[in-house]
């Protein structure tokens, strides 16, 4: 075990602010029967696909006019790929609380079971699940999200000299 004096610690805050609403994320396609085939390992030379989700209050916008995209890469080219849903499966904490978040805007086939404790009948929102009783229970949800997909292409393989490299991508949006 290591001495005091070699232990590093990393932390990582997130902040929230629930009161400006609307929701914006991306993740890689990791679906098994989706663009990457379930891969979300990438090496230089391949174009992976992630799918970005927003609620319907977010408008993608782009920031720096004259430009047509809306989603930006550090390097290579964004292709759009459609739209489509994806089933979502998670479980949502009630920790003394009657409401919780879900981590994607619900488009549709909201279905619930409750893990124990019964707080009672869920309502679901685009963005979250709210319960007659506050209390400690855990609710497994299974619901559809909308997404768009696009694919990260022609990155140059090297990038500058660099066999191993990141790229940055970059979606902005805006809540209307």
């Amino acid at each position: 075990m290591a001495s005091n004096s070699n232990v590093i610690t990393v932390s990582l805050v997130a902040n929230f602010d629930s009161s400006a609403g609307g929701s914006l994320s991306a993740e890689f396609d990791a679906r098994q029967d989706g663009y990457n085939k379930g891969v979300t390992s990438f090496v230089p030379g391949d174009s992976p696909a992630f799918l970005v989700f927003k609620s319907s209050d977010v408008t993608l916008i782009d920031p720096d006019p004259p430009h047509a995209e809306m989603v930006y890469a550090s390097a290579g080219e964004i292709v759009v790929l459609g739209s489509g849903t994806v089933e979502v499966k998670e479980d949502l904490q009630f920790l003394k609380t009657n409401q919780a978040n879900l981590s994607k805007p619900l488009y549709s086939g909201f279905a619930y079971k409750w893990l124990g404790n019964n707080l009672g009948l869920p309502v679901a929102s685009e963005g979250r699940v709210v319960v007659p009783t506050a209390g400690i229970g855990l609710l497994r949800v299974t619901y559809n999200a909308l997404f768009k997909a696009y694919r990260l292409a022609n990155v140059p393989n090297p990038l500058n000299g660099e066999k191993s490299y990141a790229v940055l991508i970059a979606i902005f949006g805006v809540k209307e």
